[in-house]
């Protein structure tokens, strides 16, 4: 019943469910978002499988990259400090990236800037240096 009240987007009779008991370990990303603004569920919560609902509900990505990977900052903020501090340094770094590179042209020079600055400064504040790989005996297969 939960996932038809997400589905039909009625969040008055999801809410009522949740208050209720029913089991929130449902993999579609808007009824996570919800549950996590609403009800400040723990997006760190497991399967029997050890996968989290916002892992299956963004197809088995990482939810902070995935959400890093089609510039959806408000995602990001609200789920970053619920990762490790390796994987918010790399969402910041990718968050940025695409803003500087969009498939439809839409760059933004100053978020893309906002977001490198935001990860430089979590690397040097926990001295974790961005770590360069040389190209050079590199096979091609």
């Amino acid at each position: 019943m939960l996932w038809a009240a997400a589905a039909t987007n009625n969040f008055r009779i999801l809410k009522l469910l949740v208050e209720h008991g029913a089991n929130v370990n449902y993999n579609n990303l808007d009824v996570v978002i919800y549950l996590i603004d609403k009800f400040n569920c723990d997006v760190n919560v497991c399967d029997n499988d050890g996968r989290s609902a916002l892992y299956d509900a963004v197809d088995q990505m990482s939810p902070l990259i995935w959400a890093a990977e089609r510039r959806c900052t408000n995602i990001v903020n609200a789920i970053s400090c619920h990762c490790s501090l390796f994987e918010q340094i790399e969402a910041k770094e990718l968050l940025g990236s695409a803003f500087v590179y969009s498939p439809n042209g839409m760059h933004d020079l100053e978020q893309a800037s906002q977001c490198f600055s935001q990860a430089l400064k979590l690397r040097s504040a926990h001295n974790l240096p961005k770590v360069l790989r040389s190209m050079t005996g590199m096979s091609n297969t």
